[in-house]
């Protein structure tokens, strides 16, 4: 008896390590590992072999595996990404309500539509199908490269609040449902602590990072301490435990900080390692997709689901384009129609309210699987390259700091393409006019390639367009525009870098007082001296700081970009996998330094005789 108790553990940690492993072997079909935990659910649970049985252990790691999935889902809620980025948050912010309340009418449309035919779907479902699919999203836009772009940070953005919303309506129609309105108002203390905390966050953080050690893990026991308590605070007050679960997820990410990333990691591998496959895998065994398929209602319910649903989120998501031109905003419109966890997730705590039924919950889970399969694909077909995957630069002309800048990155090995009139164009530099249309001329430039763009026409206002279309629609990842100085700060805003003529001659004046050196190695004043960007892509390099690295004193790390973030390169800074590295030193130890860090394209180039295209911004 004693060793029967562990059986039902053992099978669905048995089914949650052959899912992932199974599904390696059919990349080519990109199936979700959560699509797979299902199908492993279904197989063995109430549609198949029935196996899987129904007991208080399971029941409470399904429970604490939902909660645990919205943990994670308000863990990727960045505040900065509205509150934190000047005029472009806000104009995010809004873009991102629009889309929404859009998808809200067209989802709640979408269901008295059914109910017209018969269907008898409650508004409940437009709030479910009203969110989308988080753990698709994130993983297609880091496979991309373009996570941190703009582009990357608007769709997410967008994402994140549609899951937000959507969860706090089903929690507020199931508390109406079940006579707990009253309690809802309640609700507002959990608010009101969640803003406490999130008031003194930067307390906790340096509070945090005094007690920070590997053997103690405090960001984790926070974590989980975050959890807990506002699931019993949630419970106390007879709110639905999502809702607390999510509130800890973004305290827990405004606490963390920059070092967000490294807690999200570690909270990932516990999460995606046990409770959240294990809460799939039970959704999918409460499945009895026998009865489902036997009432042909039910299979139509699903296609209906499928379409109305994906219509309903498309066609407001084009509002993206107010925030990036047409073929970016089709590819963000297109994943933010995915759907998936958040939307299983509510339609399970919604079937367990008894808000819906058994029926529409099946329904809702197929028609999540058909989403997760279908738009992600065709997303991907218009998105932005990814910055590993770049090289060249184009140069807008028209001044003659362009023709310098030209000339000089020519002589330096780089491919640039002049962007004005080709008989301007430097000897030996490619030339391509601008058209009235200037994604088109971007385009016909090479922009989907480009690793930067340097808008130095007589323009300003032209030069601050070109570098917003480049940097959102084609996310060329450095892009700086020839503008006053009093605009360097709004165009920083954007993601822009400024360069200011009046204040040149300043700068340099200044690095020829403080670093002489930098400054001839730039110049070209040092033998064989170059800027090269690499890429940390060595698990061995990942972990050791740049003092163990021993680099020679010819070589100098002058930049580090982390995750959006740029970090002054210390002896003692620890390198982590997809670190950009600014290095500035002869070309062979910089080839050295590249197969060190395991950025094998960046060596090929160096072998070839060029280099990556300098961190120009």
């Amino acid at each position: 008896m004693a060793g029967s108790s562990w059986y039902p553990m053992v099978l669905l940690l048995l089914l949650a390590l052959a899912v992932p492993l199974l599904l390696s072997r059919v990349r080519r079909w990109r199936i979700p590992v959560v699509v797979g935990e299902l199908f492993a659910g279904m197989i063995f649970g109430r549609t198949g072999f029935g196996i899987i049985p129904e007991t208080r252990i399971l029941a409470f790691l399904s429970l604490f595996g939902l909660s645990y999935l919205m943990f994670l889902s308000g863990l990727e809620l960045d505040l900065g990404l509205f509150l934190g980025a000047g005029k472009v948050g806000k104009r995010r912010a809004w873009v991102a309500l629009s889309i929404y309340l859009g998808v809200l009418l067209l989802s709640l449309g979408a269901t008295q539509l059914l109910s017209a035919l018969g269907m008898h779907t409650q508004p409940i479902v437009g709030f479910i199908i009203g969110s989308t699919a988080l753990t698709v999203t994130v993983p297609v836009l880091k496979e991309r490269g373009v996570l941190q772009t703009a582009f990357g940070q608007s769709v997410l953005a967008t994402a994140v609040l549609l899951d937000f919303l959507s969860m706090l309506l089903v929690t507020v129609d199931i508390g109406i449902r079940s006579g707990t309105a009253p309690r809802l108002m309640l609700g507002l203390a959990l608010f009101a602590l969640a803003a406490v905390l999130l008031r003194f966050a930067p307390s906790l953080r340096r509070l945090w990072q005094r007690a920070e050690s590997e053997a103690a893990q405090v960001g984790v026991r926070g974590a989980f301490a975050l959890i807990v308590l506002f699931l019993a605070l949630s419970q106390l007050i007879g709110i639905q435990a999502v809702l607390g679960s999510f509130l800890a997820g973004v305290i827990a990410a405004a606490i963390a900080g920059q070092e967000s990333d490294q807690l999200r990691t570690t909270l990932d591998g516990i999460g995606y390692g046990f409770f959240i496959p294990v809460f799939f895998i039970l959704v999918g065994a409460g499945l009895n997709m026998r009865l489902f398929l036997a009432q042909p209602s039910s299979m139509l319910l699903a296609l209906a689901l499928f379409v109305l649903a994906s219509a309903a989120s498309l066609l407001p998501g084009l509002l993206l384009r107010f925030v990036m031109p047409w073929r970016a905003a089709t590819s963000g419109a297109f994943l933010l129609t995915t759907r998936l966890t958040v939307t299983i997730a509510g339609a399970t705590v919604a079937e367990q309210a008894h808000a819906i039924s058994q029926g529409t919950m099946t329904a809702i889970v197929l028609m999540s699987i058909a989403t997760s399969l279908v738009w992600p694909a065709i997303a991907q077909r218009f998105m932005p390259h990814a910055a590993a995957k770049r090289h060249g630069v184009i140069v807008r002309g028209g001044s003659a700091w362009s023709a310098l800048a030209a000339a000089h990155l020519r002589e330096r090995g780089e491919r640039v393409v002049w962007l004005g009139e080709p008989a301007e164009a430097p000897p030996g530099v490619e030339g391509a006019k601008v058209e009235v249309n200037l994604e088109r001329s971007l385009r016909m430039a090479g922009a989907e390639q480009a690793a930067a763009l340097l808008a130095l026409g007589e323009d300003p206002a032209e030069n601050a367009a070109l570098c917003r279309i480049a940097h959102t629609a084609f996310a060329v990842p450095r892009v700086v525009a020839l503008a006053p100085p009093e605009e360097s700060e709004s165009l920083a805003q954007e993601g822009i870098g400024c360069f200011a003529p009046d204040r040149a001659p300043v700068l340099v004046l200044e690095a020829m007082a403080r670093a002489p050196l930098v400054l001839e190695m730039l110049s070209g004043g040092v033998a064989g001296a170059q800027v090269a960007s690499l890429h940390v892509h060595s698990p061995q390099t990942a972990g050791r700081t740049l003092a163990q690295l021993a680099l020679p004193r010819e070589l100098l790390i002058i930049g580090l970009e982390r995750a959006g973030q740029r970090i002054v390169p210390r002896g003692a800074t620890r390198l982590e996998l997809g670190d950009d590295l600014t290095a500035l030193g002869p070309q062979e130890l910089i080839e050295r330094l590249a197969r060190q860090i395991g950025d094998e394209q960046m060596a090929a180039k160096s072998d070839a005789g060029t280099a990556r295209t300098p961190d120009l911004a």
